[in-house]
């Protein structure tokens, strides 16, 4: 069972040779916290990583992370303390050099916004979709629209790092990108980027549609980070069609 906070943390060094998960526990979230030291997770590489709470399993969590020289996501099964990984794993986007992964849930379906890999400058993002954390993934492209293309293809220069959910996420579908924007020449003075995220379902009335399993459906989702100048939490509370 779970007694207080955990905290995970990427441990490394400056070649990013290490590439381990640090744990650390507390009974308060403001802490002390106490550190229970570093592992590799099932013996490979972690670096950019998640981690998921899961809204359809009371108690079970996640790790999600970029493996294998950042070639190939694995995400494994916290165990009951989520202090380590409980052997359960698959490997995902294998090939694909994706990290960042940003984790979220809407109507029975789990999404995974992802970045590509170009150390600090920006890159195009990619969602994915699942029914279940093991799979199998199905990409749904990039979600980034409106600005201009050069905007559109380094997700608004930034890297996704959450996906917030709003109290009504459940039924508008509403989420808020929070990004960074790196800053290589001086890390301290990087910035954040938030936009809103929606999720939106198809209209399911061509019998064609309908008549596909319920994985091929879900391709049909679309994932949309619009840019905005600015915008309100009232905005993306109450409506999903905010001009840009």
């Amino acid at each position: 069972a779970i007694l207080g906070y955990v905290m995970w943390m990427h441990i490394d060094n400056v070649e990013y040779s290490h590439a381990k998960v640090g744990v650390a526990t507390s009974t308060d979230p403001k802490g002390p916290f106490v550190y229970h030291g570093s592992f590799r997770p099932d013996d490979q590489e972690s670096r950019d990583f998640t981690i998921f709470k899961d809204p359809e399993h009371k108690g079970v969590a996640w790790l999600v992370y970029s493996s294998e020289n950042n070639f190939v996501t694995h995400i494994s099964a916290l165990t009951p303390d989520w202090r380590s990984v409980n052997g359960t794993t698959v490997r995902a986007f294998v090939n694909l050099k994706r990290e960042a992964p940003a984790v979220f849930y809407f109507k029975g379906r789990y999404f995974m916004l992802t970045s590509g890999c170009t150390g600090w400058a920006p890159n195009q993002a990619e969602v994915f979709v699942a029914r279940h954390m093991l799979g199998p993934w199905h990409s749904l492209g990039d979600p980034a629209k409106g600005s201009t293309k050069s905007a559109r293809t380094t997700t608004f220069f930034s890297q996704a790092t959450f996906v917030l959910p709003l109290p009504n996420s459940p039924t508008t579908g509403g989420f808020i990108m929070m990004g960074d924007r790196w800053n290589a020449e001086d890390l301290q003075y990087s910035r954040y980027v938030w936009l809103p995220l929606w999720v939106e379902e198809p209209i399911i009335d061509d019998p064609l549609l309908k008549s596909l399993p319920p994985e091929q459906q879900d391709q049909w989702l679309s994932v949309s980070i619009r840019w905005m100048e600015q915008w309100t939490l009232a905005d993306l509370m109450g409506s999903n069609t905010l001009s840009t």
